[in-house]
């Protein structure tokens, strides 16, 4: 089977586990994933870029709540075109966020914005990863074009430990992540 191949298939057999966690399976295991990030987030410098959750995605709500509570900068994502994002400052999940491209809350576009090098952390969903800091995303691209954009912040990969494969396939234009955490453990 070629790497082609195998992306599809390790993309469709991740998001066919990950809906199989039952909602409260998936709240308890989010919660416990902000239990594991709290020492990695703790005193990092610049702003937090964050990610709202869509469908069976792991919620980071409660951590990006958390942050801004903290009275500490917080970005999140907002698509301007195919493959495009773009970050937004945000202080109140609430009101801050709209229903945007896919069905995905983003900030209103008239936020402040900030440039992807400022950002000094990011939480980065995907369907599946790896314990090396492998990562297949939804195919859009959208991450793999940010994060090579945030130069020096530490990317953390986030997902139920049902998401995990031994190795994913990926292309060379996928971007890594630094760590990646579940409700299980923290893999570096």
């Amino acid at each position: 089977m070629d790497a082609g191949q195998q992306k599809i298939e390790q993309r469709l057999a991740a998001k066919e586990r990950r809906a199989a966690v039952p909602g409260d399976v998936r709240a308890r295991a989010a919660a416990r994933i902000g239990e594991r990030l709290d020492p990695l987030l703790g005193a990092r410098p610049g702003p937090l870029l964050g990610y709202a959750a869509t469908g069976d995605e792991v919620s980071v709500d409660a951590v990006l709540r958390g942050w801004l509570a903290a009275a500490r900068p917080l970005a999140l994502p907002r698509v301007v075109g195919p493959g495009d994002l773009q970050l937004h400052l945000v202080t109140d999940l609430d009101v801050d966020l709209v229903v945007g491209a896919y069905g995905i809350r983003e900030p209103r576009d008239v936020l402040p914005t900030i440039d992807p090098r400022d950002v000094g952390t990011v939480l980065v969903p995907g369907v599946c990863f790896d314990r090396h800091g492998g990562r297949i995303g939804y195919g859009g691209g959208f991450y793999d074009r940010l994060l090579p954009r945030t130069g020096a912040a530490v990317r953390i990969g986030i997902c139920l430990e049902v998401q995990l494969v031994d190795r994913v396939a990926a292309d060379p234009h996928d971007a890594p992540v630094d760590a990646v955490v579940t409700e299980g453990d923290v893999y570096r």
